[in-house]
């Protein structure tokens, strides 16, 4: 009997998804989230948190997270890009609103939360959709 496991590539996949549209929209309105929050005025912010740390970690990791989990492993370097890229774009445009202001810590905290959100990606966390999928499609008995 073999109980080696499966080749590295059969593992880190990407499941076919049959709600493939449903996660990709959830993904794009996290992404407006963000970019919303990051722009108007006077953002909610945790008062333990001044720098607001904790939000761009967990802001941009779980972008990083969710996206991971959409594309293929060997895409997931161009998806950090992006996000990081994203983030670096939002402190630009704090700049010039007059009312929010350019951080380059910021950058730094969102490029971080990528990071994190990269490790939490599967194959060392488990997707999860297939089976909210399953759930979802199942017929009533």
């Amino acid at each position: 009997m073999d109980i080696s496991p499966p080749p590295l590539a059969a593992a880190q996949a990407v499941p076919s998804l049959r709600l493939a549209h449903v996660w990709w929209s959830i993904g794009f309105v996290l992404v407006a989230t963000v970019l919303v929050l990051s722009l108007i005025p006077d953002p909610p912010q945790l008062k333990e948190d001044p720098s607001n740390w904790s939000g761009h970690l967990s802001a941009y990791g779980v972008l990083m997270a969710w996206f991971a989990r959409l594309v293929p492993p060997a895409r997931r370097p161009l998806a950090a890009l992006l996000l990081i890229a994203m983030g670096v774009g939002v402190e630009f445009l704090q700049g010039m609103t007059g009312y929010r202001s350019f951080d380059p810590t910021d950058m730094l905290a969102n490029s971080c939360g990528v990071m994190l959100g990269w490790l939490a990606s599967p194959p060392r966390l488990p997707s999860g959709l297939v089976a909210v999928e399953r759930l979802l499609l199942r017929r009533p008995a």
